[in-house]
């Protein structure tokens, strides 16, 4: 079984995320990821690239996520 993630160059994933408080939560554990396989690719990318635009000054971390799919 495989699920689609925001990953970046480092290995962190998303977790969860407020863009109203401007916070993001990571992880390094597969299950822990927010899944964004249920939104299907298309809406999964625009939604990790609306958190990168708004976030990545707050979040170094988002600067390199990128929708991945990963076993688990």
């Amino acid at each position: 079984m495989a699920k689609g993630v925001a990953k970046n160059d480092d290995g962190l994933m998303v977790k969860s995320y407020d863009v109203d408080n401007s916070e993001v939560e990571f992880t390094t554990n597969i299950k822990e990821a927010y899944n964004y396989g249920a939104l299907g690719e298309w809406d999964a990318k625009t939604e990790i690239e609306f958190l990168v635009h708004h976030l990545k000054n707050e979040h170094k971390e988002l600067e390199t996520m990128k929708y991945t799919i990963v076993p688990c």
